[in-house]
């Protein structure tokens, strides 16, 4: 949805439904490039610096 909207709002006269389909484009070439990797690297590391936290303030 927000892709969406992005593109909606940065062409004019472009409708929802053609929106989505570049926001849907530019999301899954992320995704294949690396953007899952990336994520899940980002998410673990936050993790382990919430336990870390969680362990200090015990």
């Amino acid at each position: 949805m927000a892709g969406a909207t992005l593109f909606q709002s940065l062409f004019e006269g472009m409708t929802y439904n053609q929106a989505m389909w570049p926001g849907a484009g530019a999301t899954i070439v992320y995704t294949f490039l690396g953007g899952f990797l990336a994520v899940s690297w980002t998410d673990t590391l936050q993790a382990s610096l919430m336990i870390f936290a969680l362990i200090l303030t015990r």
